[in-house]
């Protein structure tokens, strides 16, 4: 079975070298979007791509969630369920057939960004919040401030559409 578009970009992310932990949920939103040439993005979109990774996963892997510090943000990564080196985490979800995690979420993203519960459900609904407004936006990557001060969401660079169109809609894949 083909593995879905936030999947692979996920995946991928790590692996092709564009950042050490993972992919920011609007990223994934904006390159899914893209993909499908949707506009006016709002949290019901980021909602939906979150319940997918959450209670839909592919079978054989979990995703974590974790705070990352470089870029500010949290990012999603993908683990075989056999990875040795899990977070430990008292806030999961678990699959839908009742084996083993779906997903995962870090300490520290819950002490880091504030989310302040042990309950998935709320931690899920708080992340889709968070990208929403740069989701509405049109602004999907995280990139530094011009001035050094901190990060920002931007539209997508041409880099960033290469590595969507390559990833996810490369017929070739």
């Amino acid at each position: 079975m083909a593995k879905p578009d936030w999947f692979i970009l996920i995946d991928q992310w790590v692996k092709q070298g564009k950042g050490d932990l993972g992919i920011t949920l609007p990223f994934l939103v904006g390159a899914i979007a893209y993909k499908y040439e949707q506009i006016n993005l709002s949290f019901h979109h980021v909602q939906k791509i979150v319940h997918e990774i959450a209670y839909n996963p592919v079978e054989g892997f979990f995703t974590e969630v974790r705070w990352c510090h470089d870029i500010d943000a949290p990012v999603f990564n993908t683990r075989e369920v056999n990875w040795p080196y899990k977070l430990a985490s008292p806030v999961e979800i678990p699959r839908p057939s009742g084996e083993g995690k779906a997903i995962v979420f870090s300490k520290d993203l819950q002490s880091t960004f504030h989310l302040n519960s042990t309950d998935p459900k709320t931690l899920l609904d708080r992340l889709a919040q968070h990208a929403t407004e740069p989701v509405s936006k049109g602004r999907f990557s995280r990139s530094r401030k011009e001035d050094g001060t901190g990060f920002e969401f931007r539209e997508f660079s041409a880099v960033d559409l290469e590595y969507i169109k390559t990833t996810i809609m490369d017929p070739n894949l």
